[in-house]
């Protein structure tokens, strides 16, 4: 396996200084010499993330559903978007790849592209519409598309190169002026319903289920979620049909009523710390209104 990359952050290869492109979070490409008995597993990125197959084909699921990457097919997912890359396989071949910070983490809230990028106005509005109300994972791309995103991708291999920052800002634009074209030629499927508040919140409270543990209040649920705590509020009481702190609490409650009978020797206090309870007593005492019975009754009925 060769790999070649550019990134920030956590992000693994050369590191991109802080005036070099910035708002590129990963740009690179891996060369795989025969099958890899390894994938990246399902994660999300700061970014919406570019992915294309020059050569060999790549299994990915996005959102759950397995896909086949292909050469000359573009992979496109957005931050909120679980998606996977070899599940768990990578096929031989070349996959290149650059994740894009537009400034969001939800569907609900409006891109900001990076200053340098120098579309028009109306050519970023069109573009960014197509991004946001059209989820389709993968799509066939002309050949210019697929030789801008080889020559972008292969700025990686020359980290030392100059300019360094200059080219991968040129790069990009190259790129996403094929993806205008792209988008204009061949238009997609627009989807209000993808960019509506109540959907961040679902993608939320779906997540909430396995983050119970930590210590959250509505201030901190509606900040994860990229709201304001009364926007968020009613947004959840018309999803979950409760409020959040009732919606939290029935979720916890459900995660350790599930523990209690499937770990009969775990400690009624682990359970209830890891299901979000800082102290025991209180989780005695909802567990009961919930229940009519406590959790060592509960643990006992179901032996």
């Amino acid at each position: 396996m060769e790999l070649y990359a550019l990134g920030r952050h956590s992000y693994p290869g050369v590191a991109l200084q802080a005036r070099e492109a910035p708002g590129v979070c990963s740009l690179g490409l891996w060369k795989a010499q025969g099958e890899q008995r390894y994938g990246l597993p399902p994660h999300r990125n700061e970014g919406v993330e570019f992915t294309m197959s020059f050569s060999g084909e790549t299994p990915v699921t996005v959102e759950g559903r397995r896909l086949t990457l292909r050469p000359g097919e573009l992979m496109v997912t957005r931050p909120w978007q679980v998606h996977s890359v070899g599940s768990p396989v990578f096929a031989p071949g070349k996959v290149g790849w650059l994740i894009l910070d537009v400034g969001v983490r939800h569907p609900h809230q409006a891109w900001r592209w990076p200053p340098w990028v120098v579309l028009s106005k109306d050519e970023i509005a069109f573009l960014t519409r197509a991004l946001r109300q059209n989820e389709d994972a993968i799509r066939p791309v002309p050949e210019s598309l697929t030789e801008a995103f080889e020559r972008l991708t292969a700025i990686a291999r020359q980290p030392e190169a100059a300019h360094r920052g200059s080219r991968v800002v040129v790069g990009v634009n190259a790129l996403l002026l094929e993806l205008f074209d792209l988008f204009e030629t061949r238009p997609v499927r627009y989807s209000a319903s993808l960019t509506e508040a109540a959907r961040s919140v679902r993608l939320f409270l779906d997540d909430l289920r396995g983050r119970l543990a930590e210590p959250w209040t509505v201030r901190g649920m509606a900040e994860a979620c990229g709201m304001g705590t009364t926007h968020f509020t009613r947004h959840v009481q018309r999803v979950a049909g409760e409020s959040p702190a009732r919606h939290l609490l029935r979720l916890r409650l459900d995660m350790a009523s599930c523990r209690l009978k499937a770990e009969p020797r775990t400690p009624i206090a682990e359970v209830a710390r890891g299901a979000g309870f800082a102290h025991p007593s209180y989780f005695i005492r909802v567990f009961v209104q919930r229940y009519s019975c406590t959790p060592a009754v509960w643990r006992r009925q179901a032996q």
